[in-house]
């Protein structure tokens, strides 16, 4: 299983945005395209909000991972959460979104 990840910029707009309205409609949440499409400019256009990975296996995509950045007095510093997480169903159960959590997790510094 060779499991990719690319951070994604504002040319996978059109990519993100299919996947954010699979992942929508498969957890029954609203989806506004048009609305969705305002927000994930404004996101990938400016990593003070956070960044998103594409993951891929092979040449194809299977899913993507949002993280956003905030400040925490309690924990002294900035702090990061995961906003969404979508992993196309034929490849969930098979270990990917463990090794992508890690991967987010190590490439923060943790």
């Amino acid at each position: 299983m060779n499991i990719n990840y690319q951070k994604a910029a504002i040319s996978d707009l059109t990519l993100v945005l299919e996947l954010v309205e699979e992942f929508r409609e498969t957890e029954n949440l609203p989806f506004d395209k048009n609305s969705d499409r305002d927000l994930l400019i404004q996101f990938l256009s400016n990593e003070f909000f956070g960044q998103t990975w594409l993951i891929w296996q092979e040449d194809e995509v299977i899913g993507y991972i949002v993280l956003t950045l905030g400040y925490s007095l309690e924990y002294r510093g900035r702090d990061a959460f995961v906003d969404e997480f979508y992993l196309r169903p034929k490849h969930r159960g098979q270990g990917i979104g463990t090794q992508t959590l890690r991967g987010c997790l190590k490439s923060l510094g943790g």
